[in-house]
């Protein structure tokens, strides 16, 4: 599935004056393809992500998902906060299934994808417990979760790990490495960032902001499995750092 970008602009009102803050923004989303977004704050990077959930609308351009124009809330795509925004009064089963709600599944087809994505995540063990006793990389592996049951095309994720230590953000960016292996999963991610970018995505755009535009787009050339350590990563990182 394609998600496309084409022309877009969003303006807000700050004090009674109008705003632009995206401008021109065009890309696009391959089948299959990590593309991770960074740009210092305020550029727009999480409003492009809730346009292309549908839960905000463009001044000017359209979106796309496999050239049809994208209306409402498009079922093959679901959209992972920076915090996990579980439900306080739903286990974390209960939480993972509720993101089947709008689906055409049997009950029996919802909690085998339930258990699935329980032990995919290593939540097994944590399947009656309630949100205030997770952790917060447990929290997180629910949300993504929750993102993931009911099956979308496109995961569009809004700086998922910037809250967590750095040992439970790096296990975290493998898990999402294996996911990718196991699927045909497309992921649009916005991160703070540059080497969770390198380490992570096929192609980085760069943002610049006031307003948010598009200041490059970099293919990301580095041989896979990456490490995080490889001097090649480390000078993309520096190159990438002096456009930011």
């Amino acid at each position: 599935m394609t998600l496309r970008f084409n022309n877009i602009s969003k303006n807000f009102t700050v004090n009674h004056q109008p705003m632009t803050v995206l401008k021109d923004i065009n890309f696009s989303l391959q089948p299959g393809e990590l593309v991770a977004i960074i740009g210092a704050s305020g550029c727009g990077k999480s409003t492009l992500l809730r346009l292309a959930a549908g839960l905000d609308q463009a001044d000017r351009g359209t979106i796309t998902v496999n050239d049809a124009e994208m209306k409402g809330l498009p079922p093959q795509i679901s959209l992972v906060f920076q915090e996990p925004r579980l439900f306080p009064w739903l286990t974390t089963a209960g939480n993972i299934h509720l993101g089947m709600e709008q689906t055409r599944l049997t009950p029996a087809e919802k909690d085998q994808r339930t258990h699935h994505f329980l032990a995919m995540m290593g939540l097994t063990d944590f399947a009656d417990a309630y949100p205030h006793q997770l952790s917060g990389g447990m929290a997180q592996r629910v949300a993504i979760a929750r993102g993931l049951v009911a099956g979308p095309e496109i995961l569009l994720l809004d700086e998922p790990f910037g809250a967590l230590d750095a040992l439970k953000r790096e296990q975290l960016q493998d898990m999402l490495l294996t996911v990718r292996r196991q699927s045909s999963l497309s992921i649009l991610m916005v991160t703070h960032d540059v080497e969770e970018a390198l380490y992570l995505a096929d192609r980085v755009i760069i943002m610049s902001p006031k307003p948010g535009r598009i200041r490059a787009i970099h293919p990301v050339t580095l041989q896979v499995p990456r490490d995080r350590t490889d001097s090649a990563l480390q000078l993309q990182r520096r190159q990438l750092c002096e456009l930011l």
